[in-house]
């Protein structure tokens, strides 16, 4: 190249920009089109970042294994409201309700929520048919007597069901039933004369709302070992105890001061 062509190429190289109008309008459009193309690329980069993570996270077992738990559970609980199972017997009821707390330990749910669901669902499974209506409208007790709208809850108690039952000396009585689906056949003698004490501590609670004369009855779903059974007794049929009759599973223990 020439020292001539060589002085012409540096001029044009240090050249001023063109001032007119196309010029300046043809290196605006070249600016957006540049700065689109690095938008574009940082959103693609973006994108591809948050799915890298998404992969790299953990899957949220609410999404599979708690959910589907929580569907199942709610179809049981469903089923067992319109008394579809109240027909069956005590070991199939205990079988379903064995399903129902595996369920429940999948799910999730806080354990006051899983208890609640435990104590509806062994309800109505073991509400006798005739009372299936009734689950509904529980009847709530105040001072002896119904409680009436706008009166207080405090105080207050609501059995399970009522019904007749005889006592030993032949006497029909009318009786307010307290279904318990507790895991007493798990339970250590110390720790089942512990739950005992606070089952006879609500009973008593209970009997000052109910009408005079009406006893109770709780009713386990569970039987445990026969020492555990009179470790519970001996504490539920203490002196001045409501508790009329004890049942664990088809096993009936009557209180003799009744």
């Amino acid at each position: 190249m020439t020292p001539q062509t060589q002085q012409i190429f540096a001029s044009r190289l240090h050249a001023p920009a063109c001032s007119c109008v196309h010029c300046q309008a043809r290196q605006g459009e070249q600016q957006n089109e540049s700065r689109a193309k690095k938008d574009r690329a940082i959103a693609v980069r973006r994108a591809r970042q948050q799915k890298a993570r998404r992969r790299r996270r953990p899957t949220d077992p609410r999404s599979t294994s708690q959910l589907r738990a929580i569907r199942r559970l709610m179809a049981l609980l469903v089923k067992a409201r319109r008394g579809v199972w109240t027909h069956l017997s005590m070991n199939n009821k205990k079988r379903l309700i064995d399903k129902f707390v595996r369920l429940l330990r999948v799910s999730g749910l806080p354990q006051v929520r899983q208890n609640k669901l435990q104590g509806d669902f062994d309800e109505y499974l073991r509400t006798p048919r005739r009372s299936s209506q009734q689950r509904m409208a529980q009847r709530s007790y105040l001072a002896g007597g119904l409680r009436l709208p706008g009166q207080t809850t405090r105080g207050s108690a609501r059995p399970d069901y009522a019904k007749s039952i005889r006592l030993p000396s032949g006497k029909v009585v009318r009786a307010h039933f307290n279904l318990k689906s507790d895991q007493v056949h798990r339970l250590s003698k110390s720790a089942a004369k512990s739950r005992a004490g606070r089952h006879l501590k609500q009973a008593r609670r209970n009997a000052r709302a109910l009408p005079h004369g009406e006893p109770i009855v709780l009713s386990y779903l569970h039987r445990p070992a026969k020492g555990i059974q009179i470790a519970m007794r001996n504490v539920l049929f203490q002196r001045g105890s409501p508790v009329a009759q004890l049942r664990f599973g088809s096993t009936t223990y009557h209180n003799p001061a009744f």
